[in-house]
């Protein structure tokens, strides 16, 4: 993903989710998302007021809440569900919870499919997060300086359960696609970003 793809969401005015540090890429872009999800709970510690001023909802998973109040109304937190990692689900009902997939990109899946999404393109899911989140490469945006660490995804459990997302939309009437340039998700089926538009 570069931020040149960034713009071409903005100006085809597509419905976007971002996903935890992405605001690290607003000063390269006029592209915003319309709902922003974070699950990660060093990033909802360490960034809180960075993420109250997010334009857009949020949606911040409630298990990692380390603050007293989430003081503004267009934030909300939800409940994780757990499952057997080899027995991946999915949730359609953010009321009753979503189910943990390894990856926030999970999280925002099921939220989406909650609104009423019926296809979702995944971009910059490239999979290649097995190195740790400060080393160089690990985003398309320029990771802050700093000491965090973030450790290594489960990107083999985050491969099998966008995998399951993309049969159990199938079946649903559906769509998950994968319109990252590059990477090494191909558990999701392909689409050509550009293709798009």
């Amino acid at each position: 993903m570069s931020y040149e793809d960034l713009e071409c969401l903005h100006q085809n005015r597509e419905f976007c989710f971002g996903v935890n540090r992405i605001y690290l890429a607003y000063e390269y872009t006029h592209w915003r998302p319309d709902y922003y999800v974070v699950a990660d709970h060093i990033i909802i510690q360490n960034d809180c007021s960075k993420i109250m001023e997010l334009p857009g909802i949020k949606f911040i998973r409630h298990f990692y809440k380390k603050i007293a109040d989430w003081e503004n109304e267009d934030t909300y937190e939800y409940r994780e569900l757990s499952c057997n990692p080899e027995e991946p689900r999915i949730s359609m009902d953010l009321f009753r919870g979503i189910y943990m997939g390894n990856t926030v990109v999970y999280d925002a899946i099921q939220i989406a499919l909650y609104m009423g999404f019926e296809e979702i393109y995944l971009l910059g899911v490239d999979m290649t997060s097995g190195i740790r989140y400060e080393d160089e490469g690990s985003h398309f945006y320029k990771s802050p300086d700093t000491k965090e660490n973030l450790g290594r995804g489960n990107t083999p459990g985050m491969r099998k359960f966008l995998g399951y997302a993309a049969m159990a939309m199938e079946e649903s009437g559906r769509m998950l696609r994968n319109a990252t340039r590059g990477g090494e998700l191909e558990e999701v089926p392909r689409v050509d970003f550009d293709s798009l538009f």
